[in-house]
């Protein structure tokens, strides 16, 4: 629930001192979820799984916090049907670009210069013997 209430503040779309009402709790959580799939669907892991309730934990790690909370912010945005801000908008890009360069680097492969078995013919080969 703290990042369904510090996103939609973000958005703007709650007050300062508003509390999140269980309609915008439920609708939160299931953008939440949403934009969790979006990510995994673009083979991006941030590493939270789908969410059940608002009262569960988010272990997200400290340096994902601010950018998933504009990423979420923006989502939220979209859900009701607003434009996010200029400021959210350029923070949920960055993150999105992390989020995406962090993937790349993670699935990369790694070159390996050895030949594949089999390839070299089995043996030495002598150039003047043709043996």
């Amino acid at each position: 629930s703290q990042y369904i209430q510090a996103s939609l503040r973000l958005a703007q779309i709650l007050g300062e001192n508003d509390p999140v009402s269980a309609e915008q709790g439920a609708s939160g959580l299931t953008v939440l979820n949403d934009m969790l799939g979006f990510f995994r669907g673009k083979g991006v892991e941030i590493g939270i799984p789908p969410q059940s309730s608002t009262t569960a934990t988010l272990l997200v790690p400290e340096e994902d916090r601010l950018e998933l909370k504009y990423v979420f912010a923006a989502f939220l945005c979209m859900d009701y049907g607003r434009a996010p801000p200029a400021h959210i908008a350029s923070i949920a890009e960055g993150g999105m670009q992390k989020f995406l360069r962090r993937a790349v680097i993670a699935d990369q492969l790694t070159n390996n210069a050895s030949m594949p078995l089999g390839a070299a013919g089995g043996g030495v080969y002598n150039i003047l013997t043709g043996v």
